[in-house]
């Protein structure tokens, strides 16, 4: 009987275990191969269940003779063999992690073959986690939670069968088979909906607390494994670029040098100020990402309907019309970025304005090589400022719709990884790939992040270490070099200063009379800072204005007017302002990757994500990164991120919610019911956990003595619980005016457990005995109650009402004398 209980456990068992190592499988699968990872992942699951269930009679390998394991060896080798060539083959055409997860699948299958314990369960287990690990890795949305959690459910199934099954295959010694029947038996026979319900509630209650671990766990950002260009699905090779690069080469052999990593425009915030003459020669191009196609492999099978078309991408774009494509009218996801914090992603830089268009001036290109697919600058040549926080940072891009030849980098740059053989900068320090970047194309990027008084600096001027002078007239020498210095720079500076000639007075004095209060050290980043203030304080944002035009004069209007517009209005508004007051400002667009998706921690741009945002250089020190739009949250570098899951779902949910209400396209989908329901709960927990933490850290003080008071009550409660029980047992005796003579010996049993002089079976004769005998009761009353207690348990004769009144009122005694005495 035992034998077929450990045969059918051992059937289940196997199932489970494939449908784990299935579910791991099918886990990395779906992520590295979308299109057929799931049919191959199915297959290579059932190849794993059907050997587990060939060989379910291995699972009782206390029958097992030599001969069978010793054949079953034989084939175990022959699968790794087989294995091991499959692995050569694929490390050079798959790739390695798809090698060493084929590899790990054969060796499961030896294992299926020739084990004869438990261990190929338990390596089916691992193998399958490691599957699952290397999905999540790669993983992007949150379906793949579904993945963990089927599998963690399978695992808990399998590993409490393991429990059962080897609890049934211990030897039952002989004389015990009634009692191993009894005992053993019987629950697997007749109890399997109890084992089931167990079950159930085991992985309920461990998937509960692995989602409540999930939510109010601090989680911090995942250790980055470095860029893997290999993950790109589309390579550029622009073959006119490389050939203009070889000419130029060729013509200036000494322009190489001219290029090299220290000049480029993003660093040197005044490289691409310069005058072309006093620039290193080079090539001059306009932008090619509208008339680029250099690479048939980029080219071919654009899909227009999924293509993202910013204007602010191009060479110059109207402020009142900076989407004519009417691309950004939706949610739809553009990118996916993995780093630690919010970038905000540049793409172009504008100089010039009319009044109406911004544009560029016509900037060089330098083209720069990859060695294989990495470019990597000089560190040394990036400015230091003591005045500086300086953090370097880590992050990846994945390409989710097709879209300009612009490279969204982060600043201030140290190394880029790109699918490419070679990339241009132009003198703005922007960076295009040559043609369309492609939907499935990734890169990385590894920037330095430049932090002044809690704010973003793109790019910093290099300050030399303070010199102290010895003499007065020296002390002179150096102000005066120093402001020499700050007024070439700022010359540089000229076309960051232009406004346009129509700008009306009042533009002039709004922007003056809101910074006429501020001195001190500073004045222009204080200045800066204040007008960003007054535009997020005081005008609203109006998607609908991007398809709405509002006039030849837009600035004007929406500052005086409307005082409502899109993002380029904003930038614009602010650049402008600045410019009057002698501060030089330019027009940046790009992408704000502010919106992680906790599920994945991925940063999700959207559409409305392409965006434009103003830099000012102020005081000498760098251009500052500035935010005026209410819209987008401000730039301020937050010193401590949050890490609540928990909190990351609802800021997720509510930047959802506010893209379909600007973009006015309700969506009542399951998904949107869903998403709202989730708000609502993780609102209701996060105000809960908010209210906890609060409690902690304030009032901290009131939690040490709590825990001192707890532990007093615990070694208490260790050593006079049965004392404490018994006073509260005799607190209620009192108050009760009469006790029936079945309750009184009750609570005198249940007081004699409470002391341990009792056992929870019952009241036998003896201990009734002894506690009479110990109490307060005289030897009158205490022959009494024996006798009266005799004749009513353990005689036939009925005490008369006169006689039971009598023993309720001794055992009423006795019971107070019990609890009195223990």
């Amino acid at each position: 009987m035992i034998n077929r209980h450990i045969n059918l456990l051992g059937g289940l068992l196997a199932g489970l275990v494939a449908a784990a190592f299935t579910v791991g499988l099918a886990g990395y699968t779906s992520t590295v191969m979308a299109e057929w990872g799931g049919l191959v992942a199915l297959i290579a699951g059932s190849v794993v269940f059907v050997t587990m269930v060939l060989d379910i009679h291995n699972l009782d390998f206390h029958n097992l003779d030599s001969d069978k394991l010793a054949k079953n060896h034989k084939t175990a080798e022959v699968i790794a063999g087989a294995g091991l060539v499959f692995f050569l083959g694929a490390i050079f055409t798959l790739g390695l992690i798809p090698a060493l997860i084929s590899l790990l699948f054969f060796a499961q299958l030896a294992l299926n073959i020739r084990a004869d314990n438990n261990n190929r369960i338990y390596s089916a287990l691992v193998i399958g986690f490691i599957c699952l690990m290397c999905g999540a890795v790669e993983a992007k949305t949150g379906d793949y939670l579904m993945y963990m959690a089927c599998f963690g459910a399978l695992a808990l199934l399998a590993l409490r069968s393991v429990f059962l099954r080897r609890f049934l295959a211990v030897e039952i010694p002989a004389g015990l088979e009634v009692l191993s029947a009894n005992k053993m038996n019987a629950p697997i026979k007749n109890n399997f909906l109890g084992e089931f319900s167990h079950h159930s509630k085991l992985i309920v209650v461990f998937l509960g607390l692995a989602f409540i671990t999930y939510l109010f766990i601090p989680r911090f950002p995942a250790g980055n494994l470095g860029a893997r260009v290999s993950a790109s699905a589309h390579f550029y090779n622009n073959s006119d670029w490389e050939q203009k690069a070889k000419n130029a080469e060729a013509a200036e052999p000494d322009a190489e040098g001219s290029r090299d990593e220290g000049n480029a425009g993003g660093n040197d915030p005044f490289a691409a100020d310069k005058p072309p003459s006093e620039q290193s020669p080079n090539l001059f191009s306009n932008n090619p990402q509208k008339t680029a196609n250099n690479s048939a492999n980029n080219s071919a099978n654009n899909n227009t309907a999924a293509y993202y078309d910013y204007g602010g991408f191009d060479a110059s774009f109207a402020v009142d019309n900076p989407d004519p494509s009417q691309t950004r009218a939706s949610n739809a996801l553009i990118l996916r970025v993995k780093s630690d914090v919010p970038l905000y992603l540049k793409a172009r830089v504008f100089d010039n304005f009319d009044g109406l268009r911004w544009s560029q001036t016509k900037a060089p290109l330098d083209f720069r090589r990859l060695e294989r697919g990495n470019y990597a600058l000089d560190k040394s040549s990036l400015a230091n400022n003591p005045r500086f926080k300086q953090q370097e940072k880590y992050y990846q891009v994945f390409v989710e719709a097709s879209m300009s030849d612009n490279i969204p980098i982060a600043e201030q740059l140290i190394k880029l990884s790109f699918p490419a053989v070679m990339v241009a900068e132009d003198g703005f320090g922007q960076w295009s790939a040559g043609s369309i970047l492609q939907k499935g194309t990734a890169y990385s990027a590894e920037v330095q992040f430049n932090i002044f008084k809690g704010r973003q600096f793109s790019a910093i001027t290099a300050h030399a270490v303070q010199v102290t002078a010895a003499t007065t007239a020296a002390e002179k020498m150096l102000a005066e070099h120093a402001a020499h210095e700050r007024l070439v720079r700022k010359q540089t500076l000229e076309n960051y200063l232009s406004v346009p000639a129509q700008t009306e007075p009042r533009v002039y004095q709004l922007a003056s009379e809101k910074t006429q209060k501020i001195t001190g050290e500073f004045p222009e980043f204080k200045k800066a800072i204040a007008l960003e203030h007054f535009l997020r304080s005081e005008y609203a944002y109006d998607f609908a204005s991007i398809f709405n035009s509002q006039g030849v004069t837009p600035i004007e209007r929406f500052l005086f007017e409307t005082k409502k517009g899109h993002c380029e209005y904003f930038a614009s508004a602010l650049a402008i302002m600045l410019r009057t007051l002698d501060i030089p400002a330019r027009v940046v667009t790009g992408f704000l990757a502010h919106n992680q998706n906790p599920l994945t921690n991925y940063y999700e741009v959207r559409a409305l994500d392409g965006h434009a945002w103003v830099e000012a250089y102020v005081d000498d020190i760098g251009w500052l990164v500035l935010e005026p739009t209410a819209y987008y949250p401000a730039p301020e570098v937050d010193e401590e991120p949050t890490h609540m899951t928990a909190k990351k779902i609802q800021e997720y949910i509510k930047n959802l919610e506010r893209i379909d209400e600007v973009t006015a396209q309700p969506d009542w989908s399951l998904a949107t019911v869903l998403r709202s329901f989730w708000y609502a709960i993780t609102l209701i927990f996060t105000v809960a956990l908010a209210a906890i933490k609060v409690a902690i850290f304030q009032l901290w003080w009131l939690w040490i003595i709590l825990a001192f008071v707890t532990a007093a009550g615990f070694w208490v409660w260790a050593h006079y619980a049965g004392q404490i029980k018994n006073r509260y047992l005799l607190l209620r005796v009192q108050k009760m005016p009469a006790i029936a003579i079945v309750d009184s010996l009750n609570f005198i049993h249940q007081a004699l457990i409470n002391v341990g002089r009792a056992l929870p079976a019952g009241l036998t004769i003896e201990q009734f005995n002894a506690c009479v005998a110990s109490s307060h009761l005289n030897a009158e009353q205490q022959a009494e109650v024996i006798a009266l207690f005799n004749d009513h348990y353990y005689s036939d004769k009925t005490l008369a009402p006169q006689q039971q009144a009598t023993l309720a009122q001794l055992l009423r005694q006795l019971l107070l004398s019990v609890l009195n005495v223990v």
